[in-house]
């Protein structure tokens, strides 16, 4: 049973400031916490991005190199230069932005081993020296 109220009184609806302003409080701690997670997701996303490319790009090398006695040096850049069309790499619509440039690795002949790097828009590097694995910025 709901309790009498005095005659000409009637309920009010709305928010107060009160409440608007712990509603915003809960908005902005709840920003603060999800835009560095989603940034972090990103970035981990870019990374694997990065690895992904390298190695699918290594079993092209390897081919080349059972047919051919060596590795290819050279590099691509997506809408402009590939050095790699030897390989078989051709990539017709590269979204990803990733470059690669590969010359001779830390054995010191591109017949003998070969270095890897690869380099998305917003300067990670990833770079594989046979076998080795370095990330940069």
């Amino acid at each position: 049973m709901s309790p009498r109220l005095p005659a000409g009184y009637r309920y009010q609806s709305g928010v107060t400031l009160v409440e608007l302003m712990i509603a915003v409080a809960v908005m902005f701690i709840l920003t603060a916490v999800a835009v560095p997670l989603y940034q972090g997701y990103l970035s981990n996303t870019r990374d694997a991005a990065l690895r992904q490319k390298v190695e699918a790009f290594r079993m092209f090398q390897n081919d080349y190199r059972i047919d051919n006695g060596t590795y290819l040096a050279g590099e691509y850049v997506p809408g402009g230069s590939n050095d790699f069309a030897a390989l078989g790499y051709r990539v017709e619509d590269d979204a990803s932005g990733i470059t690669l440039e590969v010359e001779a690795g830390s054995c010191g002949t591109i017949a003998d081993c070969y270095k890897v790097t690869a380099e998305n828009a917003e300067g990670r590097r990833y770079i594989w020296d046979n076998g080795a694995e370095t990330w940069e910025n």
